[in-house]
């Protein structure tokens, strides 16, 4: 009978410590997804976070991010840009604002879109804008949409 009492008091240790441990872990805060995350309201900005990421400049898109999120904190703002993705560029009936790119630009990538020359349509809208070639290949399939 004794050992029993000895099992039942190991038995209830092992389930105390177990109990104890985990209410004295740290909590993470969890990693946001994609859907979760919160874009800056400036397409600009999300734009520019977007470029610094592809580029590997997290430390700058961290700032960028966070001036432009106020009450964000540093963890947050790294877990965030840790797990950002691309976004895609918000379509609209001009692809691209016309205070952007100069006429002649616009005049030259209709053309090219209207021809179907989609891959010089983006070559010229990188060489005007700076954008990478994602943002610029989404925009160019965005101005082609949209002149539809």
């Amino acid at each position: 009978m004794e050992w029993l009492w000895i099992a039942l008091g190991v038995v209830g240790a092992i389930v105390l410590f177990s109990v104890v441990g985990k209410s004295m872990r740290p909590t993470v805060p969890p990693t946001p997804t994609a859907g979760a995350t919160v874009i800056a309201s400036d397409p600009a900005v999300t734009s520019e976070i977007d470029r610094l990421v592809a580029e590997g400049n997290k430390i700058q898109a961290i700032k960028l991010l966070r001036d432009s999120t106020p009450g964000l904190g540093l963890r947050e703002a790294k877990n965030r840009i840790d797990a950002w993705s691309p976004h895609a560029p918000a379509t609209s009936a001009t692809p691209v604002a016309a205070s952007t790119l100069p006429a002649d630009a616009i005049a030259e990538i209709d053309a090219l879109v209207a021809a179907d020359r989609k891959i010089e349509a983006i070559k010229v809208l990188r060489a005007h804008t700076g954008w990478g070639l994602k943002e610029s290949k989404d925009r160019i399939d965005a101005w082609g949409a949209a002149s539809r």
